[in-house]
């Protein structure tokens, strides 16, 4: 599993979109769960998704799934993509402050 955030858009200087990818895939060798426990990624998928959907965790609104898709990365490798959007507060983190100084160490 492998995940990746992009912004999509950034409107204004409060808010901004990122939308957030999840890669689930396994070798090909892989894929059956014994005794009839179904496909692999399948079953990461509907877990992520779980716990993912409608999660305010990455964001400052409700994570909103926009798409599955089939990938295969390398070969002898398969898997799903799946895409969510949300919406968040454009701020700069802590570490951003720590990289360029801080405004108080800056200002007195």
């Amino acid at each position: 599993m492998s995940y990746d955030v992009e912004i999509r858009r950034v409107p204004n200087k409060t808010i901004l979109y990122p939308d957030v990818y999840v890669w689930a895939f396994c070798h090909t060798s892989l894929m059956r769960i014994p005794e009839g426990g179904g496909v692999r990624p399948d079953k990461l998928v509907c877990e992520i998704h779980h716990v993912l959907s409608g999660s305010p965790c990455l964001g400052a609104g409700p994570l909103e799934l926009m798409g599955l898709s089939s990938v295969s990365p390398i070969d002898h490798h398969w898997g799903k993509l799946l895409h969510y959007a949300t919406v968040d507060f454009n701020r700069p983190s802590a570490s951003y402050d720590q990289l360029r100084g801080g405004r108080r160490g800056r200002y007195g």
